[in-house]
């Protein structure tokens, strides 16, 4: 959906791991430089900025079909409370 509708900035509101366990699964690499693959897209971390309450992470997602790239913003709040 985030290629289908041209997103550029995705909001998570949740850790990956809260009191009740995995709260999510991550779909993004986590070391600089990396690549994920899903089917016909790739998710490759390209920056990661980390402050005590979120997470700025920037992507560049590739589609293999159209061979085009576009820039993702992923902010990640770590703080919403469980429950």
């Amino acid at each position: 959906m985030i290629w289908q509708y041209d997103i550029r900035v995705v909001v998570m509101l949740t850790a990956v791991l809260e009191s009740c366990g995995i709260k999510c699964n991550t779909y993004w690499p986590d070391i600089l430089g990396d690549t994920r693959k899903y089917n016909d897209i790739s998710i490759q971390l390209l920056d990661i900025a980390e402050a005590p309450t979120y997470v700025v992470r920037k992507f560049d997602l590739g589609n293999r079909n159209s061979s085009n790239t576009r820039p993702i913003v992923h902010i990640q709040y770590t703080q919403w409370p469980d429950r």
